[in-house]
C-alpha cells in the first residue's frame, strides 16, 4: 500500500449481544439524518428520534452509537449531571447551551433526570426539542418516569431485549472478559451462559468482575 493511503477507523465494540438493537438504532437514526429532505419535501414533519429504553446496556448502546455515526459529530450528554447544581436556573443554562451547538445527533443518557417531572428544567426541555433540528437518542430505564409530553415529542420507542438465549449470555460474559484483559483458560463461556439464566447484561458484567477478582485473590493467596 502507499503511504497517502487512507485506512479506515478501527470498529470498537462497546456492548454484546445486542447486534439486532444495534442495527435497529442505525436504522431508525440514519432516516432523519440522511433522508430529512424527503420529509421536508412531502410538507412532513422530520422524525424527532428514539427513546431507548431496558434495565441495561443503555450507556453502552449510547457510546456505540456515539462511535458508529461519529461522522455526524454527535454530542453525548449525562443528564443526571444537570439535577447537581443548586443555583437556580443554572441546570436551564447548561441545558440550553448543549442544544444551543446545534449537533446533528444529541444523545441524551438518563434522560429521566431532565424529563421526569414538571419542574422549570423538564419545561426548558420540552422548549429545546421543540425548537432543535437535532436528531435525538435519549435513553432510560423506565419510559413511565418521564413525562407524557416527552413521550410524545419522540417518536419512536424501542425497548432494550433481555439476554434470553444462552448463545447471548455467553457472548456477554466473554465480551466483558476481554476487556478486563485477565487470562481466564479453559472458560467454556457457553456452560456459562447456560448457567446465567435470568441474567441481564449488568448481572453479566458483574459476575465476570468477581470471577476475576477471584482468581486474582487465588493467584495472590
Amino acid at each position: 500500500d502507499s503511504d497517502d493511503t487512507k485506512k479506515a477507523p478501527q470498529q470498537e465494540t462497546f456492548v454484546a449481544g445486542l447486534d439486532s438493537t444495534v442495527a435497529q438504532l442505525h436504522g431508525l437514526l440514519k432516516i432523519p439524518l440522511e433522508h430529512a429532505d424527503v420529509f421536508i419535501s412531502h410538507n412532513l414533519p422530520v422524525p424527532k428520534g428514539v427513546l431507548m429504553f431496558g434495565e441495561s446496556a443503555k450507556t453502552s448502546l449510547c457510546r456505540q452509537v456515539e462511535f458508529d455515526f461519529r461522522e455526524y459529530k454527535p454530542v453525548y450528554v449525562q443528564c443526571g449531571t444537570f439535577q447537581s447544581s443548586d443555583v437556580v436556573g443554572q441546570a436551564e443554562r447548561r441545558l440550553s447551551k448543549v442544544f444551543d451547538e446545534k449537533p446533528r445527533l444529541l444523545i441524551l443518557d438518563d434522560i429521566h433526570g431532565i424529563g421526569s417531572g414538571n419542574d422549570a428544567l423538564s419545561s426548558t426541555l420540552l422548549a429545546l426539542l421543540d425548537a432543535t433540528d437535532s436528531v435525538i437518542l435519549a435513553a432510560t430505564k423506565d419510559p413511565g418516569r418521564l413525562s407524557p409530553a416527552l413521550r410524545r415529542r419522540l417518536d419512536t420507542e424501542l425497548e432494550i431485549p433481555l439476554p434470553d438465549q444462552a448463545s447471548t449470555r455467553a457472548a456477554i460474559l466473554q465480551f466483558h472478559a476481554d476487556r478486563l484483559d485477565f487470562p481466564l483458560d479453559k472458560v467454556n463461556w457457553q456452560k456459562l451462559g447456560e448457567l446465567a439464566k435470568g441474567f441481564n447484561g449488568a448481572d453479566c458484567q458483574l459476575a465476570v468482575k468477581e470471577a476475576v477478582r477471584i482468581a486474582i485473590l487465588a493467584q495472590d493467596s
